[in-house]
């Protein structure tokens, strides 16, 4: 078997940094908001050299929910005869050997919760596994103009499965 690597899209990963630019540009707003705070602003403490809470905790929760994104996003899928490997963009990848794997369909998904945002749904392949979760293949995700491409990484990934699955 010939080990194969799936990518987002343009379009996809032009979504994904756009999305990094409009995060970075709130932490900058947070970070300025905090530093002016702190030298005398509306948001100073009563008592002098105490820290305002609020930014720090409002900080916080953009670092974790910025992290959660990073680790979240998938930059690539590997496909080897021992599995499946999704590799996130931030992080260690996960392994996904083929005896946890039970099935290989194509899914519809958004790249918005809900579609909001007038998004259209957009496919991707998912994998079903043993222990009654799926996952999405965010590698494989594609507009549903382009659905051919998705149902070619769906049945290349199948057929790896079936042979994977003969062997045993």
């Amino acid at each position: 078997m010939t080990p194969r690597t799936y990518r987002p899209s343009r379009l996809d990963r032009a979504l994904w940094s756009f999305q990094m630019v409009i995060v970075v540009v709130f932490v900058g707003a947070f970070a300025f908001a905090f530093v002016s705070g702190m030298a005398g602003g509306s948001a100073t403490p009563s008592n002098p050299g105490d820290i305002p809470l609020g930014p720090v905790i409002g900080g916080l929760f953009w670092i974790a929910l910025i992290a959660g994104y990073l680790v979240s996003g998938r930059a690539a899928v590997r496909v080897t005869a021992e599995g499946v490997d999704v590799v996130p963009y931030v992080g260690r990848s996960r392994h996904l050997p083929w005896t946890d794997i039970t099935r290989v369909a194509v899914d519809a998904t958004s790249p918005y919760a809900g579609g909001m945002y007038g998004a259209g749904s957009w496919i991707e392949v998912d994998v079903s596994l043993k222990i009654g979760r799926g996952l999405g293949l965010q590698a494989t995700r594609r507009p549903k103009s382009q659905r051919a491409a998705v149902e070619q990484a769906r049945s290349e990934i199948a057929a790896d499965l079936a042979a994977q699955s003969a062997h045993r």
